[in-house]
């Protein structure tokens, strides 16, 4: 996700995408929730930023979904 934010902080809203969905494959083959739910919010913003507001939406709708069920979990 980090050469996501490289793009992101230029400006490059779509390649900063690519990244991102690259690392979120990863972070999902790892089982690396707390990365998921970082690059879902990272995702959302650079997508709603893109003007691609319904896809933005899906991205933050999953982060906090997956921010609910890491608390519930933490605090079990």
């Amino acid at each position: 996700s980090n050469i996501g934010n490289i793009f992101l902080k230029k400006g490059d809203y779509e390649t900063a995408a690519k990244y991102y969905v690259k690392a979120l494959e990863l972070s999902r083959k790892e089982n690396d929730q707390i990365e998921q739910l970082n690059i879902y919010a990272s995702l959302g913003e650079v997508l709603s930023l893109a003007g691609r507001h319904s896809l933005a939406q899906n991205y933050l709708d999953s982060a906090f979904a997956m921010s609910n069920r890491l608390q519930a979990y933490v605090y079990q």
